[in-house]
């Protein structure tokens, strides 16, 4: 489990013990809407410390980088956020095998990113596609002064050839593990139950075979202890067996999702995704706060007016976000 006492990204200020105060409310007793709607201000930047472990035991491999994410504006139903990513850590340290570094400095030349989300929360393509090609010559040319050789040559030109292809770097996109698992499909209406069941899919399920994790999603009806919202999932992968036709279970996920009771955006998440006999991972991802400040520094509304991301009115969306 995640250790956030000796973290990269907590330090033991930020975790006090929570009281019933702390709810926004002044009490942990209110019930949550059963519609989750995400109403993040624009312009709001939030840090949040990633944390990815591939494998197990000696051959896990633990990835680590801080990511800001930065409310833009909404367009018809989808919204459109800026992503900042600094360094990757490798097992803790800077990737630091050529090709490694290669890849790293390579992917670096999409960021700032930025993505389109649907209403329900997922991730629907990069949204600044042109930006990227634009920076994209410069960015090679400070690479080849580094690297040289006729694998660098190979691997550029490949990537020259996927980066001129939106489909291309929107799959790519979707085979990486933050932007499956931080924009995820869980804006939704949960009905008097506070449940639902839904299909999700995540970058370690290749198999067209498997429509991905059966999920049940459980909406908590309560605010948790410290005045947040919980969303949990509870998913099993299946495949049929072609011989037999019968259905076998080839992988579990699970997830506990806090959220922030009133803007709705992610505190955090802790999953775990198996499948089949490829490696077993888990992420950690949790919201860095202001430097002095916890958790909860913003749950209650202190009168600040925060303008939030609104829905306009005008031309479509897709037409509006390539036609810039």
């Amino acid at each position: 489990m995640f250790d956030k006492n000796t973290s990269i990204f907590f330090s033991k200020e930020n975790l006090r013990e929570p009281t019933t105060s702390d709810h926004p409310s002044g009490h942990t007793q209110q019930e949550v809407p059963d519609r989750l709607r995400l109403l993040w201000p624009v312009g709001k930047t939030i840090p949040y410390g990633v944390r990815i472990l591939l494998g197990n035991g000696d051959q896990q491999t633990e990835i680590k980088y801080e990511a800001e994410i930065t409310g833009i504006q909404q367009i018809d139903e989808n919204n459109l956020f800026k992503i900042d990513r600094k360094q990757v850590y490798i097992n803790e340290t800077k990737p630091d095998l050529i090709v490694d570094q290669l890849a790293y400095e390579v992917g670096t030349v999409f960021y700032p990113l930025v993505v389109a989300l649907d209403a329900e929360g997922a991730f629907v393509g990069i949204a600044n596609q042109m930006t990227v090609r634009e920076r994209w010559p410069k960015h090679k040319l400070a690479i080849r002064d580094y690297f040289e050789g006729e694998l660098v040559d190979n691997y550029l030109n490949l990537f020259e050839d996927k980066l001129n292809d939106d489909s291309a770097i929107n799959m790519a996109f979707l085979q990486d593990w933050f932007i499956a698992s931080f924009f995820a499909t869980i804006y939704k209406d949960y009905g008097h139950s506070y449940r639902l069941n839904s299909y999700f899919r995540f970058p370690n399920i290749t198999s067209f075979a498997v429509d991905g994790y059966a999920v049940e999603q459980h909406l908590e009806g309560k605010y948790n202890h410290f005045g947040a919202i919980t969303l949990s999932h509870q998913g099993i992968a299946h495949e049929e067996d072609h011989l037999s036709g019968e259905s076998k279970a080839v992988g579990n996920y699970s997830a506990c999702y806090t959220l922030h009771p009133r803007f709705r955006h992610m505190i955090s998440l802790e999953a775990h995704y198996t499948y089949k006999d490829t490696q077993d991972t888990k992420i950690y991802i949790h919201l860095i706060p202001p430097e002095g400040q916890d958790i909860d520094y913003d749950f209650i509304d202190k009168g600040q007016s925060e303008p939030l991301i609104e829905k306009p009115t005008g031309r479509r969306f897709l037409q509006k976000l390539f036609d810039r």
